[in-house]
C-alpha cells in the first residue's frame, strides 16, 4: 500500500484531520496537525478553504502559534 494515510472527524465547516500516518493531535496543550495555504494559517476548516491549482498548502505537526 503506497501513499498518506489520514483520519478525520466532521464534515464541511467542522471537519478535522486529527491524524496523518501514525501522528494524531495531542489536545489543547500538545502538538497538532496545522495547515498553511501559501504561507497563510488556515482560519477555518481544511473542508472549506478555498484552493486554487497552483495554491501551496503544507501540514505540519506543531504547536499552534
Amino acid at each position: 500500500k503506497h501513499g498518506i494515510t489520514y483520519k478525520t472527524r466532521g464534515s464541511g465547516a467542522t471537519a478535522l484531520l486529527y491524524r496523518i500516518d501514525d501522528l494524531e493531535n495531542q489536545g489543547g496543550s500538545g502538538l497538532n496537525w496545522i495547515f498553511r495555504v501559501n504561507g497563510q494559517l488556515g482560519d477555518r476548516s481544511f473542508a472549506t478553504t478555498p484552493i486554487e491549482s497552483g495554491d501551496r498548502i503544507l501540514w505540519k505537526f506543531d504547536e499552534y502559534r
